[in-house]
């Protein structure tokens, strides 16, 4: 399948976040399935720009392991086997504990009460059973925690399993017994409300309890992949 046609097209203005977000949520709800090439011509055109923001959002794709750039086939959206899932957690666990343990040294009260909101904003969109709206306040929940560590290699590692873990978010959004949002709103909840505890490790300002509170974190949204999928 080539990716083409079958996108609507934009303004001539669209700058390439547009692009990557409307690409990157093409491949996470399905819509462009692994295996499709991302043609830089086709896209270009169909959007009025010219092919650089179009080659610079595949790029990103491809540091968020969305998409993989194979010789004389372009870029190309891959999928990630269940099986990679729990050494992506293990990575992603080692990666925030060390990033909460820095940022609660240098994060202000502003920040804190940013995080904070974020995770309100979270809660509020778990009781509305928007799964969607929970998994992109959660991503940037964690992204801005690693971005606040200053840890500038963590940070690029952090965008590269980001899309990844979003991904697999966006999968368990599409099952059937998540259309009730009464289901959804009890699957959502805890999670979401373990961000406060997030907060307040940060608050802390005990790099060790950080730490603990990001590693536990991590190890309980492993575990209820597992019980998804035993």
């Amino acid at each position: 399948m080539t990716v083409g046609s079958s996108l609507p097209p934009a303004e001539r203005r669209v700058l390439r976040h547009e692009i990557l977000h409307g690409l990157r949520s093409g491949i996470l709800n399905g819509e462009i399935p692994p295996g499709t090439r991302l043609l830089e011509i086709p896209l270009a055109t169909e959007r009025g720009v010219s092919r650089a923001p179009v080659r610079e959002a595949l790029r990103q794709l491809e540091q968020e392991g969305l998409v993989e750039f194979l010789p004389h086939r372009g870029a190309i959206v891959v999928g990630v086997a269940d099986i990679e899932m729990e050494t992506i957690y293990g990575i992603r666990a080692l990666l925030e504990e060390r990033a909460f343990a820095k940022a609660c040294r240098v994060v202000d009260e502003a920040q804190l009460d940013a995080l904070a909101a974020t995770v309100e904003l979270m809660i509020e969109a778990s009781d509305a059973g928007d799964v969607a709206a929970v998994t992109e306040h959660d991503m940037h929940f964690h992204g801005r925690v690693v971005e606040l560590s200053g840890f500038q290699y963590l940070r690029r590692l952090w965008t590269s399993i980001d899309g990844l873990v979003r991904l697999r978010a966006e999968r368990y959004a599409q099952r059937p017994d998540l259309a009730d949002p009464a289901s959804a709103r009890e699957w959502l909840m805890v999670p979401s409300i373990e961000h406060r505890q997030l907060v307040e490790a940060l608050r802390s300002r005990r790099p060790a309890t950080a730490a603990r509170a990001a590693r536990m974190h991590v190890a309980r949204a492993l575990e209820r992949l597992h019980d998804e999928h035993p």
